[in-house]
């Protein structure tokens, strides 16, 4: 349960919220699930391909990198930081560092992040990462002032960067100036249109405010350009529910199940569907 817990946090926002989505023509869910199926067969061999590499190389940093890397990708958090941690005690470079700092906030773990990536990195962009994951463990934390004290050094010194534009956007949220966080995000956005992570910070942001059209518009981008991004489907389909379009969140539970059968939120969604439909069996 712990490793989903980071994964639908973001979702529980905005219930509550009237929420409008429209479901999406029937064509268009047609075409979607033909990539489903694609991609769901490619995860189950890519899977296999990168578990079958780190057993005949245990001790390979990359090839623990590698599947540590698809595993956070693919939502299994608590695996994906096992493969990571191994990888770095193997070899400390920057960008194990970095995904295993982001996996450590992911899984509630701020004080282990801040030391993962306590130190900076070989260039500016690398340190520019780091610095953005000490933002989030600080603001996982409740340190407002420590998170504060870093947007606002970077903010002078990186202001086109895009990552540091999100940080930005999460710190004002946590401080509940919601038109700030917005503000920020729209300028990641800006800078890298196909910034995932700022499209899935946006696209829940537009949701809690009452944007829906916006949020449709972020989500279903988001997925053209990551069809296997799980918190996205997950949030998109949490929020058909939460609008009572049981059909449409019951599709989005079966593409996340298809996607990843071992992930258990597409499971947890489409047994939400079936109940609010009334169907208890």
């Amino acid at each position: 349960m712990k490793k989903n817990r980071i994964i639908v946090k973001n979702l529980f926002l905005y219930v509550g919220f009237t929420l409008l989505f429209n479901v999406l023509p029937n064509a268009a869910f047609a075409e979607e699930a033909d990539v489903i199926s694609q991609k769901s067969e490619n995860f189950v061999q890519k899977e296999k391909e990168l578990r079958a590499a780190v057993i005949r190389a245990p001790e390979d940093p990359v090839a623990l990198y590698r599947l540590g890397k698809f595993l956070y990708e693919e939502g299994s958090l608590e695996e994906a930081q096992t493969f990571l941690s191994k990888a770095l005690r193997i070899q400390p470079v920057d960008r194990y560092e970095i995904l295993l700092g982001k996996t450590l906030v992911a899984i509630d773990q701020p004080e282990r992040a801040l030391e993962i990536v306590s130190r900076n990195g070989l260039n500016d962009d690398l340190t520019t990462q780091k610095l953005c994951i000490r933002i989030d463990a600080y603001l996982q934390k409740d340190d407002k002032s420590a998170a504060k004290e870093l947007v606002d050094r970077l903010l002078a010194e990186r202001p086109e960067n895009a990552q540091v534009l999100l940080a930005a956007a999460r710190y004002f949220f946590a401080e509940r100036d919601f038109v700030k966080a917005a503000d920020y995000a729209d300028k990641a956005l800006e800078r890298r249109p196909d910034f995932r992570e700022g499209l899935l910070f946006r696209a829940d942001l537009a949701a809690m405010r009452g944007d829906a059209r916006l949020a449709e518009v972020l989500f279903t981008k988001l997925l053209k350009i990551a069809p296997r991004n799980l918190q996205a489907r997950l949030a998109l389909g949490q929020t058909y529910l939460l609008r009572g379009q049981i059909d449409a969140a019951k599709r989005q539970a079966r593409a996340l199940i298809r996607l990843n059968p071992r992930y258990p939120a597409g499971r947890y969604l489409l047994a939400a569907a079936h109940f609010q439909a009334g169907d208890y069996e």
